[in-house]
């Protein structure tokens, strides 16, 4: 204890004295780079914006792996294999890599990129003022307007109109980035909010916020256009005078470690990365470009900086807000009160832009603590027996918990999975049991999540058994298990139930279960020890428990089931995904709806399953993101 006091004591000794270790910013974003691969879909907008990142990486350094990172995203598009979704059509190729790319030499992405400028261009819906829209009929009845396009819409249409020689692609990019600000400008702070006529938002009426994202968003759109914007365009005296103005007010709201917080104007509310990441960018592009004074420059190395304490050597990347469009009822306190992860799909795309630019400005390391912030908070996959807790085998990773019993309890439950809601990304399955053996409850939500799930002798989230005579047969709890390993990263272990004995027959299950970050599904691999030497119809289930909808695919062996749980006024989401080799039908047993999987004798039958919440705020709203998430889900996409 002394000697880490004493390490603990000199690490701060080195940091006040401005000794801390120097971290490499290349060798970082690569690692950051690497780690977005788990988490992010480059179909997705925020996709889009990791990979105009690993563009300017490219571009910055002239790397090789950046080259191929990128390659790798845009000629998926190209090929016509991925076709981005969203809400703007510069989604649907990648976003503003592509014309990026072809800014940069790389003809072959030339006509995918500018065929999209053009449609967009044409086809995109505007609201009364010209202001591009997503397709959305509402909002562009109430002339809706929010910060959030200006990223999509300014630099893909800056750069495809320069590529094309197309003035008025530019002059587009320039007047829309100019009359959002205007419109959604916090006349009291100098900053902007992020919406107006959005959602619940009457027409005419502003959200009350000044939400880091959003403004990051405009703070992306306007580095672009001091850094590239052409220097006669008829715009450019006119964004340099906002982007002045702009900045001046940003920096009046930057904190002690150098960042910004959820609601810029609270510093009460939490410190929140990306938007911290998109206003370090495009003030490091202003100075770059000589906009913005070279005396910024120091408040821009601070919060590089700064913002490697929320970056740690394996890439991982913490406080980032999930969507937030004019969220609750628009208010600051509502913004403040959102949910923050590590590793939110969000938080990749902006902190790559926001090292890539001070490595723009000739910054190659900075002195920080890398990762210092987010040491109690980093997500981990955890698996453990909870030996003062009746033995339960407990496991989760950063998005979801399972546990099942011990023949320690045999009399309330089976061999059922039982599902632990939470709603954080780190580790609570410990903290809870903690508190469970303390006198509190793990029952009741305290902002983390809760255990409202009572699996009793069902299936619960994959439980297993056997289908004999149109009946389903159940081992007891576990009889034996094995930690085969567990890393941050990932976890396995191997459960072996007792004999199920039959008339002619007596079958011993073994369960091997592995589960990697990033995923809300765990993976069950099972075989069988018969007497008799013969395969089995193997069973793995849901529970239901009320009224649920169901919705079952022979094509990708997928059963799913949503219904609102009475008890907490939820939905809860929950999804069993087999191996198609294996899969043999479905079948309904009391409240449990099955997979019917062939077991041979010898072999195995894998499946996964996983299961959501509608208090987890990654999900908002909860019922489209899960059906898309369940939707897409087939054994081999959640096997690679």
């Amino acid at each position: 204890m002394k000697r880490t006091i004493l390490s603990l004591s000199f690490l701060c000794l080195l940091v006040a004295c401005g000794r801390a270790p120097k971290v490499d910013l290349e060798q970082t974003a690569s690692a950051v780079a690497d780690r977005a691969l788990s988490y992010t879909d480059p179909r997705h907008y925020a996709g889009t914006v990791y990979t105009q990142a690993l563009a300017e990486l490219y571009k910055t350094t002239g790397g090789e792996p950046w080259l191929v990172r990128t390659g790798a995203v845009l000629d998926r598009f190209q090929s016509g294999e991925w076709q981005g979704y969203g809400s703007f059509i510069s989604y649907k190729v990648g976003g503003t890599a592509a014309p990026e790319m072809v800014r940069y030499g790389f003809e072959a992405y030339r006509t995918m990129a500018l065929a999209a400028a053009d449609s967009m261009f044409t086809h995109q819906p505007r609201n009364a003022d010209g202001i591009m829209l997503p397709p959305w009929p509402a909002a562009i009845e109430k002339n809706g307007v929010f910060m959030d396009p200006v990223f999509a819409v300014t630099p893909y249409l800056l750069y495809a109109g320069i590529v094309a020689e197309n003035q008025d692609w530019i002059d587009y990019a320039a007047w829309m980035t100019l009359q959002t600000f205007s419109d959604l400008a916090d006349t009291t702070s100098g900053l902007a909010h992020q919406a107006r006529g959005i959602n619940r938002m009457l027409p005419g009426q502003l959200t009350d916020d000044c939400w880091s994202r959003g403004n990051g968003w405009g703070a992306m759109a306007l580095g672009a256009l001091m850094r590239d914007l052409p220097r006669d365009n008829r715009y450019y005296g006119k964004v340099c005078d906002l982007a002045r103005r702009y900045f001046a007010a940003v920096l009046k709201y930057q904190d002690e470690e150098g960042l910004w917080h959820q609601e810029m104007t609270w510093p009460e509310s939490f410190t929140e990365i990306s938007g911290s990441a998109l206003l370090l960018y495009g003030l490091g592009s202003g100075i770059e470009s000589g906009v913005l004074p070279a005396a910024w420059r120091k408040p821009f190395e601070k919060g590089i900086a700064g913002l490697l304490r929320y970056i740690d050597a394996r890439g991982n990347v913490a406080n980032t807000c999930s969507g937030c469009l004019a969220y609750k009822d628009g208010s600051k306190a509502a913004y403040a009160s959102h949910a923050y992860f590590c590793n939110e799909q969000h938080a990749f795309g902006p902190a790559l832009l926001a090292l890539g630019q001070a490595l723009r400005l000739g910054i190659r390391s900075v002195r920080s603590e890398l990762g210092a912030a987010m040491k109690e908070i980093t997500p981990a996959c955890v698996v453990f027996c909870a030996e003062d807790r009746k033995a339960d085998i407990a496991w989760e990773n950063d998005r979801a918990a399972y546990r099942i019993y011990s023949r320690q309890v045999k009399h309330k439950v089976s061999s059922g999975v039982d599902y632990w809601a939470k709603r954080v990304d780190y580790p609570i399955l410990r903290r809870w049991y903690a508190k469970d053996a303390a006198g509190g409850s793990y029952h009741e939500d305290e902002g983390e999540g809760c255990d409202f799930y009572a699996v009793g002798k069902h299936r619960g989230i994959g439980g297993i058994g056997l289908w004999v005579a149109d009946s389903l047969v159940v081992p007891e709890p576990y009889e034996r298990f094995a930690i085969d390993y567990c890393t941050p990263d990932s976890l396995r272990f191997t459960v072996v139930y007792p004999a199920i004995e039959m008339p002619q027959d007596s079958v011993v299950l073994t369960e091997t279960i592995s589960m990697k970050q990033g995923s809300y599904y765990y993976r069950a691999c099972v075989t069988a020890r018969t007497a008799s030497g013969r395969g089995v119809t193997l069973a793995a289930g849901l529970t239901a428990f009320g009224a649920p909808e169901i919705r079952r695919s022979e094509a990708h062996a997928s059963l799913n089931l949503i219904e609102t749980v009475e008890s907490i006024g939820e939905k809860v989401g929950s999804s069993l995904v087999a191996e198609m080799a294996c899969f043999r039908g479905f079948a309904t047993f009391g409240s449990d709806e099955l997979v019917l999987l062939d077991l041979p004798a010898g072999g195995s039958a894998q499946f996964f399953a996983g299961a959501a919440w509608s208090r987890d705020s990654r999900f908002d709203p909860f019922y489209r993101r899960w059906v898309r998430i369940t939707n897409e889900a087939t054994f081999d996409k959640l096997a690679r």
